[in-house]
C-alpha cells in the first residue's frame, strides 16, 4: 500500500499464477534480493557491468559458444546465470525455499545437471566471457 498501488497483488507480475497467501515474497522478488545482496557481498568476481545488472536485481551473464540441439548449430550467445533450490523445491516450500540458503549459483548447464526439470536444449562448447568479463 505504501507503494500508491491499490491492489495487494501489485508486487507480481500475474496474480493468478504467483498467489502469497501469507503475505511473504513471491520467487521473482526473492530472486532479485538475492543478486543485490551477491553484488554486494563478492563484488570481485564479476565485472562491472554485471555488478551494474546485478544491483537493479538482474542475474550477471556470460558470452558462450554453444552447439544448439534443435537446429544442429553452433551459436554465440549471452546466458544469464541461474539459482537452484539445494535442499527444499522451489514449489510447495514456502518462503524458507528461497531463503540465499538453501540457493546454489550455477550456470543454465550446471543447473540442468542438478534439476531433472531444467532442459537448455544445448550443449555448452566453449566459455568466451565469464561473468568476472562479460
Amino acid at each position: 500500500m505504501e507503494g500508491n498501488n491499490p491492489n495487494f497483488y501489485g508486487y507480481v507480475f500475474d496474480s493468478n499464477s504467483q498467489v502469497d497467501v501469507f503475505g511473504l515474497e513471491c520467487w521473482g522478488t526473492a530472486r532479485k534480493k538475492f543478486w543485490k545482496q551477491e553484488a554486494i557481498d563478492n563484488a570481485h568476481l564479476y565485472s562491472q557491468r554485471n555488478l551494474d545488472r546485478m544491483l537493479k536485481g538482474k542475474a550477471p551473464k556470460m558470452k558462450v559458444k554453444i552447439f544448439h540441439h534443435k537446429t544442429q548449430t553452433f551459436k554465440t550467445k549471452n546466458v544469464s546465470m541461474e539459482l537452484h533450490h539445494t535442499s527444499l523445491p522451489q514449489r510447495g516450500a514456502g518462503d524458507v525455499a528461497h531463503q540465499s540458503w538453501n540457493l546454489t549459483k550455477a550456470t543454465p548447464w550446471g543447473h540442468a545437471s542438478m534439476d531433472p526439470y531444467r532442459h537448455t536444449g544445448y550443449d555448452l562448447v566453449k566459455i568466451i566471457k565469464g561473468t568476472n568479463s562479460w
